[in-house]
């Protein structure tokens, strides 16, 4: 579909221009409720809790206060034009050295058989890494270029809520391409055009903006970083602290944020971005009363579009958010993301790009099928209708920062282009180390290999330095054996870990299961007993409550890692784990440790399970393998069904 918007760009910037030869004087909005337009779901809860209270004066809303961007704090306020704001949410990903990323594993369990082709090739699972930009210490603190010894996590933000009707209107005026003055203010002359839209719009209900193409993601981000970019020249040149935050030397900017970056947002976290994270359909949200994240119900998180005449998206920020406290990832609008569509294979994405791609889903196209690593190519970048876009079509912007830049040490100001040894030395630091890790290494076998072909051809078209020659290819020869059984020795040792932890972890979870079954025969004593009114046995009751609510946290986080094991273990050569599972048996036999040989066994055969299905495991597989585990799982739902 080709949903061009109601007014060209053209045709808004003729009224923005009638409007400045006419004033319209509007009423300046009231500072403390920007927040009911620019951030509403902050606006939501605080008018609640005004009700709560039992407040009758609702016209004034305290809204959030926002930290300063140069201490990159969790949450970040940029000024727009006209008094208006966009609001972005700090994305952690943890990082000891400035190399350190997280291995993505994104996308969903397919299922072949009930699903289309373009679904198939669309969604399978795939892999990429995941770093984050400004770099923090332990405490979230920004570190300057002499502290980054000190780093424990590197962020970038991404907008708390899509990008909204008004936050577009701005764009569609041409407001960013007036000069960040004093008169941008709302109630000025020049954001008259924008004033009088705004107080034609439901102010309750701030609609997130659909119908755009990639380009116009694009150009948005780029007008509005210009803008941006004036102001914080001017603050800078005024002595003030610049609105963007900084990566040590260089300000941040303005993106699209990636596919990769994204779905690593939604998801939550490095915790989410795990093989068996793919099994599960919805990202989870915060849990009530200090209990642990927990996974909602669909409505929670997923908009329902309004009804309309014309395809329209709903307002932003009236779902529960993600555990980095952002807003509709799940529906809403398809969100338009840096890359473009390329189509997945059984071993990751495939080299073909293609049109538009967009994540989450869309409120408006098979709502109740949203899952959290949904993708899609929307549209074609072009179609002969001109660029391509659908009504849900929409976008959140991200900021990032180079690579590369200039040096800026702790509580200094902020300044460009100055030389940065520091940075330099982290990264070939960083690099060193993953070197003598075995980053690399058949990569170094191979340049062996190389080296060993050319002296042996060398050797055989030259009479000259024959012993010399022959002298280095048998140093080279010898070398390369050594460095190939030290990869292999290497490899097959942190294959027998994964496989130990996998066993261990197993009669854990059946440890740990026999130990609530205790704990719910003794909590059924309890209140079948006369103890059960008194003091003392209110006070053992909600001890035992207690023990159950986290024994069954522990089973549920050692789940978690049992399947992550099982799908590394999966997606590597069958002979190597194999034979590495030979070597764990033969090591449990001689140990004594035959306790664990069960363990094993159900290891090895869900191993094969999962080898036979591709690495995919399906809900109904989850199920059934954590009864396995739990071997009093079954019995426990049974006889103390008052429990669960």
């Amino acid at each position: 579909m080709n949903d061009q918007p109601t007014l060209t760009r053209r045709a808004w910037c003729a009224a923005f221009a009638a409007c400045l030869t006419v004033a319209v004087p509007m009423p300046a909005l009231a500072e403390p409720d920007w927040c009911q337009i620019d951030d509403p779901a902050a606006w939501s809860s605080a008018r609640a809790a005004l009700i709560a209270a039992g407040q009758t004066d609702l016209t004034r809303i305290d809204c959030p206060a926002q930290g300063a961007p140069e201490s990159l704090p969790p949450e970040i306020r940029l000024p727009m034009p006209c008094g208006r704001s966009m609001i972005f949410r700090r994305i952690d990903v943890p990082a000891a050295t400035l190399l350190d990323q997280v291995d993505g594993r994104f996308g969903r369990v397919i299922d072949i058989d009930s699903e289309t082709p373009q679904s198939v090739l669309s969604n399978s699972p795939w892999n990429a890494p995941v770093a984050g930009v400004f770099p923090q210490d332990s405490q979230g603190r920004a570190l300057g270029s002499d502290r980054l010894d000190a780093l424990s996590f590197r962020s970038f933000y991404l907008a708390k809520y899509e990008l909204t009707q008004p936050q577009w209107l701005i764009h569609e005026l041409g407001l960013f391409a007036v000069a960040a003055a004093a008169d941008m203010h709302a109630g000025t002359e020049a954001c008259g055009p924008f004033d009088a839209a705004l107080s034609q719009m439901n102010l309750r209900q701030i609609e997130a903006k659909g119908g755009l193409s990639w380009f116009d993601a694009i150009e948005f981000g780029r007008s509005y970083m210009a803008w941006l970019l004036d102001l914080d020249r001017a603050r800078l040149a005024e002595g003030q602290a610049p609105h963007l935050p900084w990566h040590q030397g260089a300000t941040g900017y303005l993106r699209l944020p990636t596919e990769a970056e994204w779905e690593f947002a939604a998801r939550g976290g490095a915790a989410h971005a795990t093989a068996q994270s793919r099994g599960i359909v919805m990202h989870h949200v915060a849990g009530e009363d200090g209990q642990p994240p927990r996974m909602p119900m669909l409505d929670e998180i997923c908009a329902m579009a309004p009804r309309s005449d014309s395809p329209r998206l709903a307002a932003v920020g009236t779902r529960l958010p993600n555990l980095f406290g952002l807003h509709d990832m799940l529906c809403n609008a398809e969100e338009i993301v840096l890359d473009l569509f390329r189509p997945t294979r059984p071993d990751g994405l495939g080299g073909q790009v293609g049109g538009v791609l967009t994540k989450g889903g869309s409120s408006l196209v098979l709502r109740e099928a949203n899952a959290v690593g949904r993708r899609s190519e929307a549209a074609a970048l072009f179609t002969l209708q001109g660029e391509g876009r659908n009504p849900a079509t929409g976008m959140r912007l991200a900021i990032a920062a180079p690579v590369f830049v200039g040096r800026r040490d702790q509580d200094t100001a902020p300044v460009e282009g100055m030389a940065n040894a520091a940075l330099e030395a982290g990264l070939m630091s960083a690099r060193q180390a993953l070197l003598e890790g075995g980053a690399n290494a058949d990569g170094d076998a191979d340049s062996l290999s190389a080296e060993l072909a050319r002296l042996r051809q060398e050797l055989g078209h030259r009479d000259l330095s024959r012993e010399e020659l022959q002298r280095q290819t048998d140093a080279l020869q010898v070398e390369m054996d050594a460095m190939r059984v030290r990869v292999t020795e290497k490899d097959r040792e942190a294959l027998r870990f994964s496989i130990r932890s996998g066993i261990v972890t197993a009669n854990l979870i059946d440890r740990i299961g026999r130990n609530i079954g205790l704990a719910m025969h003794e909590l059924q004593r309890i209140e079948t007993s006369d103890i059960a009114l008194s003091g003392s046995g209110a006070e053992a009751r909600n001890r035992i409550v207690a023990r159950l609510r986290e024994n069954e946290q522990r089973i549920t986080e050692a789940y978690d890692l049992y399947l992550q094991v099982q799908s590394e273990l999966a997606a590597r050569p069958a002979p190597l784990v194999d034979s590495a599972l030979r070597d764990v048996r033969g090591a449990f036999e001689r140990d004594e440790a035959r306790t664990m040989l069960p363990n094993l066994e159900m290891f090895v055969t869900h191993l094969a399970d999962l080898r036979r299905q591709r690495g995919q495991i399906t809900a109904a597989q989850r199920g059934a393998w954590l009864d396995a585990l739990d071997a009093t799982r079954a019995e426990r739902a049974t006889t103390y069904p008052q429990f669960h």
